[in-house]
C-alpha cells in the first residue's frame, strides 16, 4: 500500500500537536477525537483517536449498525464531523432512516410514511437539517477491495479532510489475492485498516461479525477468545466493542429491551468495561440505562 505521508515531518511538528489541547483554552478534549456522545463511554476512554483502529463486533441482528448510527447521530453541529462510510451490505436510505430516528425520536416506520403530528415534524425537521449539515458520505457496495478502500480515503482526505472512516462490516472487505474469507485474511485485512488510520492519521472504525461458533454454547455473551477465532490477532486493534442482547436468545430474559456494550481495550484487555442501555429498535435508540459503566 502506498504511503500517505511522503514527506518526513519534524518533531516539532508532533510536539505542537500534542500540546494542542492544552493550548486550545476552552477545549475539553483533543478536536481531532470523535467523541461516541454516550457521557459514560467518553469519560472512560475519550472518544475515537486520530490514528487508532476500533471494532465493533456481535452476532447478526445484535445492533452493531445501530451503535455506529447512535453515535453518528450524538456528533455536536459545531464539531464538523467529515466521515466516510462504507455501507456494505447496508442501503444509503436505511441509515438515513435509522439516523433521522435516532435523533428524531420518531419511529422508522412513520418516518417512512412521513406519519408525523405538528410536535413530530418540527422534531424531524430539526434532525433533518443538524444530519444534512453532517459531511457524512455513504458508499453503498456489496462488497470492496483493500485497494480501493485506501484509494477512496486517501482521496477522501486530500479533497474532503475527512477526519472518520467507518466500515460496513469486515466480512465485506475481500483481499485480491485471496480466494475465499478466512481469519487469517481478516487479520491481514486489520493489519492494513490500523496502517490506514494511522497514515491518514484519523479513527477507524469496522464493524465485524462474530463467527457462529458462540451460538454452540450455553454463554453466549461474546468473549475476546470469539474476536480471536473470527480474526485471528488483536495486536493492531485498540479498542473493541462487544454487543449483546440477551432478549436475541431467551425470551423470558429479564434484560428485553436492553443491551450491553463491553469495552475492551488494548492497554488493558483484562480490564473490560460493561455499559448498559437501553434499546428501542422501533426508533433505532441506544440509551445509557442508570446501572451503566461498570
Amino acid at each position: 500500500m502506498n504511503n500517505y505521508r511522503d514527506t518526513p515531518r519534524p518533531i516539532e511538528q508532533y510536539i505542537e500537536k500534542l500540546l494542542e489541547p492544552a493550548n486550545n483554552k476552552g477545549a475539553n478534549h483533543d478536536p481531532g477525537i470523535i467523541q461516541t456522545g454516550f457521557d459514560e463511554i467518553d469519560e472512560m476512554f475519550e472518544g475515537f483517536k486520530p490514528g487508532e483502529l476500533i471494532l465493533i463486533a456481535a452476532r447478526p441482528s445484535m445492533g452493531k449498525s445501530l451503535f455506529i448510527h447512535n453515535i453518528l447521530a450524538n456528533q455536536k453541529p459545531d464539531k464538523k464531523l467529515r466521515a466516510v462510510y462504507i455501507a456494505g451490505t447496508r442501503s444509503g436510505l436505511r441509515i438515513a432512516e435509522e439516523l433521522l430516528s435516532s435523533k428524531s425520536g420518531i419511529q422508522k416506520n412513520r418516518i417512512a410514511k412521513r406519519d408525523f403530528n405538528s410536535a413530530e415534524t418540527q422534531s424531524f425537521q430539526s434532525a433533518r437539517i443538524e444530519l444534512q449539515d453532517m459531511e457524512l458520505y455513504i458508499h453503498e457496495c456489496l462488497s470492496i477491495s483493500e485497494k480501493d478502500i485506501y484509494a477512496m480515503s486517501i482521496r477522501a482526505k486530500k479533497e474532503k479532510e475527512i477526519n472518520l472512516l467507518i466500515i460496513n462490516n469486515l466480512q465485506s472487505v475481500n483481499l485480491e489475492y485471496a480466494s475465499a474469507p478466512t481469519s487469517e485474511n481478516a487479520e491481514a485485512i486489520v493489519a492494513d485498516l490500523k496502517l490506514l488510520a494511522v497514515l491518514l492519521d484519523i479513527p477507524v472504525v469496522v464493524l465485524s461479525n462474530i463467527d457462529r461458533y458462540l451460538e454452540e454454547r450455553i454463554e453466549k455473551r461474546p468473549t475476546e477468545h470469539d474476536i480471536r477465532r473470527t480474526i485471528g490477532s488483536l495486536n493492531d486493534i485498540d479498542t473493541v466493542f462487544l454487543i449483546y442482547r440477551d432478549h436475541v436468545y431467551n425470551e423470558d430474559s429479564q434484560d428485553a429491551g436492553c443491551a450491553e456494550v463491553t469495552r475492551l481495550s488494548k492497554d488493558s484487555r483484562l480490564n473490560s468495561s460493561i455499559f448498559r442501555f437501553k434499546f428501542d429498535p422501533s426508533i433505532a435508540k441506544y440509551t445509557p440505562s442508570q446501572d451503566s459503566g461498570y
